[in-house]
């Protein structure tokens, strides 16, 4: 039986695949007979690929208000969605007609307001709706603060005809999730993609770079895309996109305001900014102007975009066209402002302030969906035919009492298409998404988008946060297509340069570069000791030994996950240790456990994506699924073995491939700052209890520490082991070693500022010399029988103290705004 034998398409709605005889459109016979020739093994082969190549990509998106679960893996569907090239170009040519007369409206609206004199636009849509923002209002607004980029979303009515069911304008979504869904069904259906002729998607991306290009008046190093950050639903698209565009990604800390001009300072470096590709609201992105809960943006850029020293892509404000009330007003105003029919109809809509529309909004209310002008946390669409009775009257009471803060639409079926879900393909909603780019004179359209289907045939809204499934668009064209075939990294990087040695590389913040140095030398000692924890409590298990409790108080230690395994409220935790390793090794709450130290690490790459190669980025991304809720203790140890290689293959190849310079001086400070912290805090907790015979304790550091030491140390031998792991210049894992590497390091990072009495940045002179002048005689007092509990305890805190100290001082002195105002100061 052949793959789609069995689909059934919904009835009353407009199906992708079938027509009304049942049968395939033609668009379709060749994906469907290539894809229904497969076996069994064969398509569950390319099913598992696409999944792979997620979670190797790192497509994620992030569920709110569940902070501490992982990005979750993007869902895509093998299936793409076809749509035949005669078709499209009705899209096209209605999309492109769409967002020019939205430019227009923009531009209008934030100048001489003539469409609301006419009386073609009620002023309570513009002056009543958030999105218009009146710090933003300028009569003498130039062309080139005029929307940029534009998507639409759009349904099909029953008879198969497109309308659009809704206008992105301030930061739309999306064209990094159709690169990324583009890449992966090209590579996991590559002949049959090919054979397709199927539209390439990458002049969209060159028209895209190059409207921002000449933005910036032809200077591609004065353009970053700014994000609101990790915590952000979409913010791997963010660093993908940034990445395929050769632009840097930039949060609103990494940016500043002065002498009217807005400014990005990174490592050392001071790049001066012209043109910002936004991914956040328009408010948000100022703190100053615009809202003053913003934690995000950056003060003064407002006033930077009125200086004419600073552009937004879209510009500020550009919100308040996206009120789904001006669906009802687009046919007239599209008269006055082109001089032609709207060529791409909305969806019914009506706005209850109109004595008319609320008439005909009461007659037909059980199929309507009601949609609120102000946004808030009550203001998601209702359909109303969804609601309890009581949920109805409420709604409708509300509308009475406010009707200029309601718009009512047309609760139409969305067309359906086919989703694969193993041998079976069923159908589901789905939501079409295109976007449109200013190019020349006019716009650009995307040849393609992204769909999302809902996550079960009778789903009426579409997105990730409640479950649904993207699907790659594919437009066919009557003959081969050469361009259409894997996205390459083809754009040349842009923006600021580092130091010396740091010339092909992206600037990335000091701060991002130290911490993941930091996340990632942190997570390979945790996984080095729950490794070392898990084999002794299975070797060990219901027998006594000295080597486990202080294995697994050493952990607690180090992790600071009290009470864990110390104390009396530690424990039963120490008698019976599966339930807490476990939690050590899987639980995300928990903030210093293995998973979420590597969930961590994970964010704090996404900035610098550009510095990592494929082999690295497919690492970082395999991680975050090595660990994942072992069922018992020889599964926690198969999943932390498998993550401590992967840690242990990223921090070498981060290391080795990186070229001297500020970049790498700054990742490899982090990491070995972050080594010395967890190295002294396990010395501390390893050699001074005496509990445990020293030749254990002495094989158990080097199994730990990854050093060669020697075996079968009598109690004796202290002031050996203190050698060799504390004071030791030839064991290049010693403490020593690292303190020494460490200081050598903070002397190359780039001055923050540049007077020379501005004071050296580096480890405590004093605490150098105490480890550097542990001689024979100093290393035997500390090693003495009567002295070690007191002696090494204060050697051990007066390093924990000095690397703590000199991480503050760091932190202080390479912070965005700190840097800013020295550099910026002293070049004035």
């Amino acid at each position: 039986m052949s793959l789609f034998d069995s689909y059934q398409p919904a009835e009353g709605r407009y199906d992708e695949l079938v027509g009304a005889d049942g049968q395939p459109r033609p668009h379709w016979r060749y994906l469907t007979e290539a894809l229904g020739a497969m076996d069994d093994d064969s398509l569950r082969l390319r099913q598992n690929e696409v999944r792979r190549l997620l979670i190797e990509h790192g497509v994620t998106y992030k569920v709110y208000g569940k902070a501490a679960e992982k990005p979750r893996a993007w869902a895509l569907d093998l299936l793409p969605l076809v749509i035949g090239s005669r078709e499209w170009r009705d899209i096209e040519v209605g999309i492109a007609q769409r967002a020019e007369l939205l430019r227009q409206i923009l531009h209008d609206l934030y100048g001489k307001q003539r469409l609301i004199a006419q009386g073609l636009i009620p002023p309570e849509l513009v002056y009543g709706h958030p999105g218009f923002l009146l710090p933003c209002l300028d009569g003498g607004r130039p062309a080139d603060q005029a929307l940029q980029i534009y998507a639409a979303d759009l349904g099909r009515a029953p008879d198969g005809s497109f309308w659009v069911t809704g206008d992105r304008t301030q930061a739309p979504s999306g064209i990094g999730y159709a690169l990324e869904a583009r890449t992966i069904t090209s590579r996991t259906l590559p002949s049959i993609f090919r054979e397709s002729n199927v539209h390439p998607i990458l002049p969209f991306l060159r028209n895209l770079r190059r409207c921002l290009v000449n933005l910036a008046d032809g200077d591609p190093a004065q353009i970053a895309l700014l994000t609101a950050g990790p915590a952000n639903e979409t913010y791997s698209e963010h660093a993908f996109l940034a990445q395929q565009l050769g632009i840097p990604l930039v949060e609103g800390s990494e940016l500043e305001v002065s002498r009217g001009k807005a400014w990005l300072a990174r490592a050392g470096a001071r790049q001066s900014l012209r043109v910002l590709l936004r991914r956040m609201d328009d408010d948000y992105c100022d703190p100053l102007e615009l809202n003053r809960a913003s934690v995000l943006g950056s003060p003064g850029l407002l006033q930077a975009v009125r200086n004419r020293q600073l552009l937004f892509a879209n510009p500020l404000g550009a919100g308040v066209v996206e009120n789904p009330a001006l669906m009802a007003f687009l046919p007239a105003v599209c008269k006055q402002l082109l001089g032609e029919e709207l060529k791409l109809p909305s969806v019914q809509t009506w706005w209850c302030g109109r004595t008319d529309d609320l008439a005909q909004v009461r007659a037909d209310f059980d199929n309507m969906v009601i949609r609120r002008l102000h946004q808030g946390p009550h203001s998601a669409p209702k359909a109303v035919a969804r609601l309890k009775p009581e949920q109805r009257d409420a709604l409708l009471a509300r509308i009475t009492a406010a009707p200029a803060q309601f718009v009512a639409q047309r609760a139409a079926a969305q067309p359906t298409a086919p989703i694969l879900d193993g041998r079976t393909v069923s159908a589901r909603a789905v939501e079409i998404r295109t976007f449109a780019v200013a190019h020349n004179d006019s716009f650009s359209v995307m040849a393609g988008g992204i769909a999302r289907a809902g996550r079960n045939r009778e789903a009426w809204r579409f997105s990730s946060q409640l479950g649904g499934v993207s699907k790659d668009i594919w437009v066919l064209a009557s003959e081969p297509q050469r361009a259409a075939q894997t996205l390459p990294l083809f754009l040349p990087r842009s923006g600021a340069r580092g130091q010396v040695g740091d010339q092909q590389l992206p600037v990335v913040g000091a701060s991002n570069l130290i911490w993941f140095g930091r996340y990632a030398s942190r997570a390979e000692l945790l996984a080095r000791m729950l490794r070392e924890a898990l084999k002794l409590t299975l070797e060990h298990a219901g027998e006594a030994d000295a080597m486990l409790p202080l294995m697994l108080q050493s952990l607690t230690w180090q992790t600071t996950a009290y009470p864990g395994f110390v104390g009396p409220l530690g424990s039963e935790n120490l008698a019976n240790p599966a339930a807490e390793l476990i939690r050590l090794c899987a639980q995300t709450a928990e903030p210093n456990s293995l998973s979420a130290t590597i969930n961590s690490l994970r964010e704090a790459a996404d900035p610098l994506r550009e510095l990592l190669s494929g082999e690295q980025w497919a690492q970082l991304n395999l991680l975050l699924h090595d660990i994942n809720e072992p069922q018992d203790l020889h599964n926690a140890l198969a999943q932390v073995n498998q993550a401590h290689l992967r840690l242990a293959a990223i921090s070498g190849l981060m290391l080795r491939t990186l070229p001297a310079g500020a970049t790498r001086n700054f990742i490899e400070f982090g990491f070995r700052l972050e080594r010395g912290l967890g190295w002294s805090r396990l010395l501390r907790s390893m050699l001074i209890d005496s509990s445990c015979p020293l030749a254990e304790r002495s094989a158990m550091l080097g199994q730990l520490l990854d050093s060669v030491v020697t075996q079968g140390w009598s109690d004796s031998a202290m002031a050996e082991v203190l050698d060799t792991l504390l004071a030791s210049t030839g064991n290049p894992q010693s403490l020593h070693v690292q303190l020494q590497i460490l200081d050598r390091i903070c002397n190359s990072l780039p001055t923050p500022g540049r007077r020379a009495t501005r004071r050296r940045i580096g480890l405590d002179p004093e605490l150098l010399a105490t480890v550097s002048n542990l001689d024979d005689a100093e290393l035997r007092r500390l090693a003495m029988a009567a002295a070690p509990q007191q002696a090494l305890e204060q050697l051990l805190q007066q390093v924990d103290t000095g690397l703590r100290n000199l991480a503050t001082q760091i932190e202080a002195s390479y912070s965005q705004r700190r840097h800013f105002a020295m550099q910026l100061r002293e070049s004035a």
